[in-house]
């Protein structure tokens, strides 16, 4: 296996998919849980419409997304993308999907930010980040900002950020997942709006915490602690065994993206290390 590139088709006719829906509009993503020698794997496909069939490229993203933000040092679900056989609507299918294992260990539950907002008694937007710096899980929270704005990510609402209650009584964050909507994943039926896509435009995101816009959130994000980078070559590297995977279009599109993204990106941190100076 490559770089959670599963290169050889995989039978998983076996597996029962949830979330499909009965209207023929619209889409879904068909996923299920399995649970294989005592782990706990997530399935997932791209949108799959009863007429279309799979039309997305949600998976595709999602794989490449995982290997931006490990090159970034952000914790992250690590999503397997895998060429593989299913039985879908009584009728066999080839297609991509995600494969991702669970980040709870033994005796850890998981909760969905929101939900746990709601216990609490805080509210999201702006106000939410002040709530997780007084929980200690601020820059866990910046350094997605930094991440979903590297790889143009829409969608990060209530449900898409979710905190681990330890054994030990301590809560974290988990690690970032469901990136399903980023990159040129929404231009997957929209070729023309794809050519003419400025990569560095500002986006409208659906965010619990925070704006809901992709520079006002990286602007939140002054003080998040990156480790790694997404220069060129990295970059590259990230892309290099996806010609053939995701369609051309596609793979320079979003390698453009991210290339741009991130010069302006260390354009902004060295404009605040020269304030700071």
């Amino acid at each position: 296996m490559a770089w959670l590139l599963h290169d050889t088709p995989v039978d998983f006719r076996h597996l029962s998919w949830n979330g499909i829906s009965s209207g023929t509009t619209g889409g879904c993503l068909p996923k299920t849980l399995v649970e294989e020698d005592g782990r706990i794997y997530y399935y997932k496909t791209s949108s799959y419409d009863r007429d279309l069939g799979f039309y997305g490229l949600e998976s595709i993203c999602e794989l490449i997304a995982s290997r931006a933000f490990q090159s970034l040092g952000i914790p992250c679900v690590r999503y397997e993308l895998m060429d593989a056989l299913i039985s879908i609507d009584g009728k066999e299918k080839r297609t991509f999907l995600t494969r991702s294992e669970s980040f709870l260990s033994p005796g850890e539950q998981s909760m969905s930010l929101g939900m746990y907002f709601e216990a609490m008694g805080l509210g999201g937007g702006e106000r939410g980040l002040e709530a997780l710096d007084e929980l200690g899980l601020g820059n866990a929270m910046r350094r997605i900002f930094v991440g979903d704005y590297l790889i143009a990510n829409r969608d990060r609402h209530s449900s898409n950020l979710e905190v681990i209650l330890g054994t030990d009584g301590k809560i974290r964050m988990a690690p970032a997942f469901d990136f399903g909507l980023s990159l040129t994943a929404p231009f997957c039926r929209n070729p023309r709006g794809l050519e003419s896509f400025d990569v560095l435009c500002d986006m409208r995101v659906n965010n619990f915490i925070g704006f809901t816009s992709l520079e006002d959130n990286l602007l939140l994000a002054e003080s998040a602690e990156i480790e790694g980078n997404l220069e060129e070559r990295v970059v590259d590297h990230i892309f290099s065994d996806l010609s053939g995977i995701l369609p051309e279009e596609h793979l320079k599109k979003s390698s453009e993206l991210m290339k741009a993204r991130w010069e302006r990106y260390e354009k902004l941190l060295d404009h605040e290390r020269h304030e700071r100076a």
